[in-house]
């Protein structure tokens, strides 16, 4: 498992790295977010094409699931996946992701349901967000992968897997702190070999 991983132990930290502690504390993933929704909350925060999501909402959004993700029992040091072509709810899962302290672990939707299986097992991925053109592949993944809390479909309901909207129903868009230290990654990026 990745935990395991030499490479991700505080030691093997370059020195270089270990001293940006200031800089990683200050300035955050997400507090580049809430810079921007504090600053100018209806402004454009993401768009793709004619979708627009404004800043106000990506933080609200980002915040309910970084809620949904505690209320399972993860924070730092747990691993998530997204399963998506380019999409903005993919997107902003990923600052959900950072709000809570888990690292994102892009799934390449181009490799193999074996490929991607691999990443998912090897990184110990507690939850697979999904959209449900791979609804088909998540079906192979799902009982290959028991350590998986949630599988989550972004835009619909399935069997096994709700829709982002009613993963989320009822999470609260309240603050959610979380410390970040130099040796926390915001993303592990796999390779396909």
């Amino acid at each position: 498992p990745a935990r395991e991983s030499p490479i991700l132990q505080d030691s093997s930290i370059p020195s270089a790295v270990r001293g940006l502690q200031q800089v990683t504390t200050v300035m955050s993933f997400v507090r580049y977010l809430d810079h921007g929704a504090r600053r100018t909350p209806d402004a454009v925060c993401l768009q793709m094409e004619s979708q627009v999501l404004r800043y106000r909402d990506v933080q609200n959004l980002s915040y309910r699931i970084g809620h949904r993700l505690r209320s399972l029992g993860l924070g730092r040091g747990d691993h998530a996946s997204v399963l998506a072509t380019n999409d903005l709810a993919a997107f902003v899962c990923v600052f959900g992701f950072s709000r809570a302290g888990v690292t994102w672990v892009p799934a390449n939707p181009k490799l193999s349901a074996d490929d991607i299986h691999y990443q998912l097992d090897f990184f110990e991925c507690r939850v697979v967000i999904f959209q449900r053109a791979f609804a088909p592949m998540v079906d192979v993944l799902r009982a290959k992968l028991p350590g998986v809390k949630a599988f989550v479909c972004l835009d619909t309901d399935l069997p096994g897997a709700p829709s982002l909207e009613r993963w989320l129903e009822g999470t609260s868009s309240e603050p959610l702190e979380v410390s970040v230290e130099p040796q926390d990654l915001a993303m592990i990026m796999p390779t396909g070999g």
